[in-house]
């Protein structure tokens, strides 16, 4: 039995550095709006810097490769108390069309 030796780039994903490349396109969007922020609205470079940063860091949390780690520590998940699913759904109008009174 022979074995297939296999390149070890394989099954890697494409990207430059840390980031992926399924996003250099939102991270170019997050620059140019940062970009336009700091050229017509706040021309301090340590906040929009700052503003970067937070977008940048947002975005990897919430698309990374285990976003349901972030998310759940911001939701509680519902308890029993959240939805009743044995009681039969009523109507508010008679059978006739009209409203019930009472």
């Amino acid at each position: 039995m022979s074995t297939v030796s296999l390149n070890r780039i394989y099954l890697k994903k494409a990207g430059f550095g840390f980031v992926a490349a399924e996003q250099i396109v939102p991270f170019a969007v997050i620059i140019l709006f940062c970009g336009i922020l700091y050229l017509f609205v706040i021309s301090e470079l340590l906040i929009v810097g700052g503003i970067a940063f937070w977008l940048f860091a947002s975005w990897l949390a919430l698309t990374g490769s285990n976003p349901h780690l972030f998310i759940d520590q911001l939701v509680p998940v519902p308890g029993a108390e959240w939805i009743v699913g044995y009681l039969a759904p009523v109507s508010l109008l008679n059978s006739n069309g009209s409203q019930k009174q009472g």
